[in-house]
């Protein structure tokens, strides 16, 4: 109840004893929950129920960098003059990592192309396609 569980099930699920749970929060279940016999040698009714379950397909445009076509010439110069202004003497180490992954950051959103890709779903390779 503290955590806004509901039981689903309500009959004895071994000898007159309720020993198996099925606990939601947000899912419903379609139907009661059916005690069936013991599978094999077990002693435990086996439980079978339904779930009602809906997913979302998020379709926002997937962002992707394109290191292959990144600035390496320019990027390098770049945050070699960035990380001169830092004194490691003056700062701990996580402040440091901090600096230089700010720099790094920095220089991927100035240097690394992005490509934005429409269909989110992973594209089949050119063999499977028959696309040659």
């Amino acid at each position: 109840m503290d955590c806004f569980l509901e039981q689903h099930v309500h009959l004895p699920t071994r000898e007159n004893n309720i020993l198996d749970l099925a606990l939601t929060n947000e899912l419903q279940v379609k139907d009661e929950v059916k005690i069936t016999a013991p599978v094999g040698n077990s002693d435990h009714n086996v439980l079978l129920y339904e779930v009602i379950c809906n997913t979302v397909k998020n379709s926002s445009s997937k962002i992707r960098l394109c290191y292959n076509q990144a600035d390496y010439v320019r990027m390098r110069p770049f945050i070699r003059e960035k990380l001169k202004c830092i004194d490691p003497q003056l700062m701990s180490v996580t402040q440091l990592w901090q600096e230089f992954n700010d720099v790094v950051q920095e220089a991927i959103q100035k240097f690394v192309p992005v490509s934005q890709n429409k269909d989110n779903s992973r594209k089949k390779p050119l063999w499977m396609t028959g696309k040659f």
